[in-house]
């Protein structure tokens, strides 16, 4: 009696389908970190002017003081337009200048300060 064995010569669908699942898969994973990075870093980079914003408001908060509220002089507060450095502030290969405007509030003693951060 002669026993006839049969070749495989290649794939069957199952095996097919489950490679194509586990490479979907792999693919899915890969492309859900890149999105995870890609977010991040976008995030660091718009956060630099608004820190550099914030620095500049916290080294004008020593200027609140009584004695030199109105002296245009000694008070960068006191009222009009700046712009703080003169160089621009260098982040990560970007110049950033940060300008500094105060404007007293009519009928109160307060001022209000805007710093805007241009790249």
């Amino acid at each position: 009696m002669k026993i006839e064995r049969f070749s495989r010569k290649g794939f069957t669908l199952i095996e097919i389908l489950l490679a194509t699942v586990l490479l979907t898969m792999a693919g899915a994973l890969l492309f859900g970190a890149f999105l995870s990075a890609r977010r991040w870093t976008s995030a660091s980079v718009d956060t630099v002017p608004a820190n550099l914003a914030r620095e500049r408001l916290e080294e004008l908060g020593m200027f609140v003081r009584f004695d030199t509220w109105n002296d245009f002089t000694k008070n960068p507060l006191a009222g009009g337009t700046s712009t703080e450095p003169p160089p621009p502030l260098n982040v990560g290969g970007v110049d950033y200048t940060r300008t500094t405007v105060t404007t007293p509030v009519t009928g109160r003693n307060y001022r209000k300060v805007q710093v805007t951060v241009t790249p």
